[in-house]
């Protein structure tokens, strides 16, 4: 077991390091939830192909990057209803982030426009059409969007809790479960 152990760790890291920006001021993602529809994630793995060659031609010697990271999230977390916790999309079997990276601060419009395109293709294909995973937040959802993407159904169970621990709402985000 040590030595799963010690492999699970090193993967982990591996994965993390992968996962982090190489250069945290210019990087910009999105979040999606999909279920275990063989379809769907078809759609969405041709999808991100066909955008990363567009991306290529878009930004030919550039220092930039598109990046696509899966997260199988099925199994046990699937048992609790969607209801039991803030996290709604209980019946997700993938979590997906987008990121893209760039090191010249002049591409920021260009990078937020096409990954503004790509979520306007892949939210569609998010569970019922909006689902987000609030651990990877979307800094350009609206504000209007961000608790039904991020908490579906539970958001107004979790403004009521929210009324009763902070009132005067002391912990806010402009994406956290308003009052």
């Amino acid at each position: 077991t040590r030595f799963l152990h010690e492999t699970l760790v090193a993967q982990w890291s591996e994965e993390t390091v992968k996962a982090f920006p190489t250069n945290k001021s210019y990087s910009i993602y999105s979040s999606f939830c999909f279920g275990n529809d063989r379809r769907t994630i078809e759609q969405v793995t041709t999808l991100i192909r066909d955008q990363m060659g567009v991306f290529r031609k878009l930004f030919p010697g550039e220092r930039v990057e598109f990046l696509a990271t899966f997260i199988h999230s099925g199994g046990k977390m699937g048992t609790p209803k969607p209801g039991d916790s803030a996290f709604y999309w209980r019946k997700a079997t993938y979590h997906m982030y987008l990121t893209l990276e760039w090191e010249d601060k002049w591409m920021e419009r260009d990078m937020r426009a096409f990954l503004g395109e790509i979520k306007r293709e892949m939210r569609p294909l998010s569970l019922d059409g909006e689902a987000a995973f609030v651990n990877f937040p979307d800094g350009a959802l609206p504000a209007d969007v961000c608790e039904r993407a991020y908490w579906g159904n539970n958001r107004e169970e979790l403004r009521r809790v929210k009324q009763i621990w902070d009132k005067d709402n002391f912990f806010k985000s402009e994406q956290g479960v308003r009052l």
